[in-house]
């Protein structure tokens, strides 16, 4: 089962800079990206690797594992228009601007170092405080740490970080009856009775 714990940040002024020089980057990254996406009609990720890659990592000074990240988030969110309908066989693809956008972090790219999270910046690794309450504790003690976005949100920095935890023990309380509600009949068992 996977949880997200969403961590404020406690950062100071310079620390706050350099986590939106980072964002900054992020983005733009991303939005060299979506050129590449419209010209080859591209969103998966092994595919607009081998695209945009090197230039991406000669364009911006992102490193690069990040420069995958950017990848990643471009690919994601053009495959999240695609499910949606909203990008027509038959039309060009439209193109996605990324304007403060999240900055995707893997298990590469951060650390958590007790109430602490170790971050990959423009400038090398930055450790900042986190400010952790009972629920965002809870979460971390219980499973495995695995991807995670920066956020600015109403002038604060957050690390959404998904957790990974085992599913818990199936209960057997006896036999389970399934109810549809439907449209032509009020309510239908998996027993095989019908109402309506």
């Amino acid at each position: 089962m996977m949880r997200t714990a969403c961590i404020r940040l406690n950062v100071t002024t310079e620390q706050a800079a350099r986590l939106s020089a980072w964002q900054t980057a992020y983005a733009d990254a991303c939005n060299r990206l979506v050129p590449l996406v419209q010209a080859a009609r591209c969103w998966n990720r092994v595919a607009l690797h081998q695209l945009g890659y090197r230039a991406l990592r000669q364009q911006t000074s992102l490193g690069a594992q990040m420069a995958c990240n950017a990848i990643f988030s471009v690919c994601k969110a053009y495959r999240s228009q695609a499910a949606l309908g909203r990008i027509p066989q038959d039309t060009p693809v439209p193109p996605l601007s990324f304007h403060r956008t999240s900055v995707h972090f893997d298990h590469r790219t951060y650390t958590l170092k007790g109430e602490a999270l170790s971050l990959n910046t423009l400038q090398g690794r930055m450790r900042v405080p986190m400010i952790l309450g009972d629920h965002q504790r809870k979460i971390l003690t219980s499973g495995l740490p695995k991807e995670a976005e920066l956020v600015f949100r109403a002038g604060q920095w957050f690390f959404n970080l998904a957790v990974e935890s085992a599913d818990g023990e199936r209960v057997a309380s006896g036999p389970v009856m399934g109810v549809d509600v439907g449209e032509n009949t009020l309510a239908a068992t998996s027993t095989g009775r019908v109402w309506g």
